[in-house]
């Protein structure tokens, strides 16, 4: 019974410090920054599906990239890794740190993007 008193008091508190509208006058401004991040999300990982399916030898134009595919299974070579790495760098402004230049940053679109995001 006191606890159940407790957490009454707590939520009047609450509503005779207006608190709750306070937080509700923030909560446009909260989605508004949600919003400009997703675009900024959605715009890094269409830049970062355009690099990759150009430099893969066997993706076609017209398929759709499986983000969990091995990548060397598409068609990548050491030197389309490195077309890769110098695109990733020029279009998203994120420098590849020599320690994640290896096979399992390379191993599928997914584990590369989030090495990307890592650096953003």
């Amino acid at each position: 019974m006191e606890l159940s008193a407790n957490v009454e008091e707590a939520k009047q508190e609450l509503i005779d410090t207006d608190y709750l509208s306070k937080v509700e006058r923030k909560v446009p401004l909260i989605f508004y920054y949600l919003k400009k991040i997703f675009n900024a999300m959605t715009e890094i990982r269409d830049q970062f599906l355009n690099i990759i399916t150009e430099n893969l030898k066997s993706f076609e134009s017209e398929d759709v990239l499986d983000w969990d595919a091995e990548l060397k299974f598409l068609g990548l070579d050491s030197i389309s890794s490195i077309n890769i790495i110098m695109a990733i760098e020029d279009e998203l402004g994120v420098e590849i740190p020599d320690e994640y230049l290896n096979e399992e940053t390379f191993k599928t679109a997914n584990t590369l993007f989030n090495v990307v995001l890592s650096l953003k």
